[in-house]
């Protein structure tokens, strides 16, 4: 939004994803309103660094591999959301398309995916690390 003149009140916020007591314990702290979720194990091209023998006979199980890289630390961030009580609108950047139908099957999806992060970049400006004052 701040390409149209608003510039939102963010705040950024280190969580262990594998703690998931402290992690709903942060949240409840928070209280935020909404959650982004971008970590990964693993990121998408770091498949295409395997050997390419390797790398195709990994592919012919299409997606099942790579899955649980971006499903495992968005199911424990769901854990904490869920055990935290906070209702706030939930952000899956890893691997959506798959990992929120996963979740849904546990009662656990994120409200909503994004993909090509990269994307939106700009808009999620936060005003401590801009190069520019605020007009």
């Amino acid at each position: 939004m701040a390409n149209l003149g608003f510039f939102a009140d963010l705040t950024s916020v280190r969580l262990d994803l594998w703690d998931i007591d402290a992690s709903a314990e942060a949240l409840e702290r928070i209280r935020p309103d909404i959650v982004f979720m971008g970590a990964s194990l693993q990121p998408w091209w770091h498949i295409t660094q395997l050997p390419p023998e390797v790398f195709a006979e990994l592919d012919q199980a299409r997606f099942g591999p790579w899955l649980p890289m971006h499903l495992t630390l968005v199911h424990r961030l769901m854990q904490a959301v869920r055990s935290s009580g906070i209702q706030a609108t939930v952000v899956n950047a890893a691997y959506p398309d798959a990992v929120g139908p996963v979740l849904a099957a546990a009662g656990l999806a994120p409200d909503l995916g994004i993909g090509d992060v990269a994307n939106i970049v700009p808009g999620l400006a936060w005003p401590g690390l801009r190069r520019r004052p605020h007009p």
